[in-house]
């Protein structure tokens, strides 16, 4: 294999396009973006600004003692025995879960059997319809045979043109 100079600067320009690429992709393409530094959460006033403090303190206030309330004389009510249930209606979940799941399949049933009768009529419809239009097609001679009233050569053995062999 010779080297020539065309083989000798083809191979240096394929190494610098490489070595340009690289560097390219490396500094465009693998720089890490760090997302900006936000603040995060709710600010909170502490109270521990100057200005929180005010610039006087109120007086303190002795507590006033409340005057000493009459008490109440109690209300009587009349005895009277007092009515109290002693057994609680119990409500039967399991039986009233299988009176619901009853009731559900009751109608079930119904909606099929209504659908079934529904079915069966729009069958006897349809295969009626078809035996009214089929009703003439087969099985019945035809009898007519046109208009033999009147003057004609209807019927005639030598046919009904005035010339002929």
């Amino acid at each position: 294999m010779e080297v020539t100079r065309e083989k000798i600067g083809g191979i240096a320009g394929t190494i610098i396009f490489a070595i340009l690429l690289l560097l390219i992709l490396l500094f465009s393409y693998f720089t890490l973006n760090t997302p900006p530094e936000e603040l995060e959460g709710i600010p909170v006033m502490f109270g521990s600004v100057e200005d929180a403090y005010g610039v006087a303190e109120p007086p303190m206030n002795d507590p006033t003692p409340l005057p000493a309330q009459q008490p109440q004389p109690p209300i009587s009510t009349p005895e009277e025995p007092l009515i109290t249930q002693e057994s609680e209606p119990t409500i039967d979940i399991a039986a009233q879960r299988e009176e619901t799941e009853r009731q559900a399949r009751l109608a079930a049933e119904r909606r099929a059997r209504e659908e079934a009768e529904r079915r069966r009529r729009e069958e006897e419809a349809r295969k009626r319809e078809i035996n009214q239009q089929m009703s003439g097609l087969f099985g019945q001679e035809a009898e007519s045979r046109g208009n033999s009233e009147g003057s004609g050569t209807q019927g005639v053995t030598t046919g009904n043109a005035t010339q002929g062999s």
